[in-house]
């Protein structure tokens, strides 16, 4: 009897340690259980925090273009940078040529040319807009430009690059490079203010002497408007919006500059100016 006594009281501790030793595997795997439960709601959280997140930056406002917002006449912020070279105003010893700017100043500000006693314009204003596409002028003469009679053909090739009869081979005759008025940021091209321009813009043919009220137009100086009336002269407007032609002079000239198709616009500064991307 004591022996089997003995063996009892074995097979019980052999029992409580078994017993114990299986408690304690379910409790570690009741507890890698929870931990892994743990972290797969944890995954889950934080993909529907990235799906909440990324569908915020898909539902954020995007910028309105400036085609969609400007109107004719406005200020926008485009900028021609500054001249790196410094040029008299030309004369009859200088003929067909440009100048009048300074090294160092803006070409976003005019220049005074004969006939003008002061052209304070600066900046570029909205001209047109079709579709997606806006388009500058500037709003006043960033240069002065020396036409001569009677070599009309040359000048209208010089300021637009087209035939218009015949060329003086003698005088200056190719076509300028207005590059340096594109920011290429924001710019795909630029062209010169003419004649033919202007009368599509404003709906009619502009005839001599009509005077032309709109301040998109009346700058308040003389600028050429690209293109000959005859051999010996130049379309120009003068600072009362009249149209005229004439020669022998040196007049400034407005460039317009072809703004890329769908710029975006951030709004307007405090002066009421559009504010292109940075």
């Amino acid at each position: 009897m004591i022996k089997v006594k003995k063996l009892n009281n074995k097979g019980f501790a052999v029992s409580v340690i078994l017993y114990t030793a299986s408690t304690l595997i379910i409790m570690v795997l009741v507890l890698i259980l929870t931990i892994l439960a743990t972290n797969e709601e944890n995954v889950s959280s934080m993909s529907d925090r990235i799906k909440e997140q990324v569908s915020g930056v898909s539902d954020l406002p995007t910028s309105p273009t400036l085609a969609s917002q400007a109107e004719i006449g406005d200020f926008v912020n485009y900028s021609a940078g500054n001249w790196t070279a410094t040029k008299a105003i030309p004369t009859s010893s200088t003929l067909l040529t440009f100048g009048g700017y300074q090294s160092g100043k803006s070409r976003d500000t005019s220049v005074t040319c004969s006939g003008t006693s002061n052209n304070t314009y600066s900046g570029w204003r909205v001209f047109s807009i079709s579709g997606d596409t806006v388009k500058l002028i500037h709003a006043g003469t960033p240069e002065c430009f020396y036409h001569q009679s009677p070599y009309g053909s040359n000048s209208e090739r010089i300021l637009t690059g087209k035939i218009n009869g015949a060329i003086e081979l003698s005088q200056p005759n190719e076509a300028q490079d207005f590059s340096y008025y594109l920011n290429e940021k924001y710019a795909s091209s630029v062209s010169i203010l003419t004649k033919s321009v202007l009368d599509n813009w404003y709906g009619d043919t502009v005839t001599d002497g009509q005077i032309i009220t709109d301040d998109l137009i009346k700058t308040g100086s003389y600028y050429w408007l690209g293109q000959q009336q005859s051999s010996n002269d130049l379309w120009y407007v003068q600072p009362s919006g009249a149209s005229s032609y004439t020669s022998n002079k040196a007049y400034g000239i407005r460039p317009i500059i072809t703004l890329k198709p769908g710029i975006k616009t951030s709004g307007k500064d405090e002066n009421g100016i559009w504010l292109l991307p940075e």
